[in-house]
């Protein structure tokens, strides 16, 4: 099954964004107050006050895609109208942000290149996996591709088994 390319962009781009999101998350969680003090609030209005809003005008005809997800909201960039919402209020997994998160520290952390043995507890982690093997020997960038594109809980569970290593023998604690 090919990806259309605009397909692949928004997935790219929506990559980016969690990815910004987390990063500044834990930037403030780490430094404190002190930065989110020198940054104006982000105001987005509640959907509820947006109800007595016109929605948008569109410019020429668009048929609705096809939308293939359990949850989620779409909001106009300028007026920040709902353009469409699902389950936009359900409580969802937070297993692909855990992910996104894991390859921050991998990327900000590890060599690429270097080589890693599967541990014998990735190949029995639960959910999404990309049916690694004990001992398989892969690059950590093989397992952070494995992580991000398959989804693999047993790629970013091997990354972050491995980074507990490297942390064991230069004391990060």
């Amino acid at each position: 099954m090919k990806l259309s390319k605009t397909l692949l962009i928004n997935i790219g781009l929506t990559i980016i964004v969690v990815s910004l999101l987390i990063k500044n998350i834990f930037f403030n969680s780490v430094f404190g107050d002190s930065v989110s003090e020198k940054l104006p609030p982000l105001s987005l209005p509640k959907i509820e006050a947006l109800s007595n809003q016109p929605p948008p005008k569109f410019i020429g005809k668009t048929a609705k895609p096809p939308v293939y997800i359990g949850s989620g909201i779409l909001l106009d960039k300028d007026s920040s109208y709902p353009l469409w919402e699902k389950n936009s209020r359900q409580p969802v997994s937070i297993a692909s942000t855990a992910k996104i998160m894991t390859a921050i520290i991998v990327l900000e952390n590890y060599n690429l290149q270097d080589v890693m043995a599967v541990p014998k507890e990735a190949t029995q982690v639960v959910g999404s996996d990309t049916q690694l093997k004990w001992d398989e020997k892969l690059t950590i960038r093989q397992l952070l591709e494995a992580t991000l594109i398959a989804s693999g809980n047993d790629a970013a569970y091997s990354l972050a088994m491995h980074g507990q290593s490297l942390c064991y023998e230069k004391s990060c604690f």
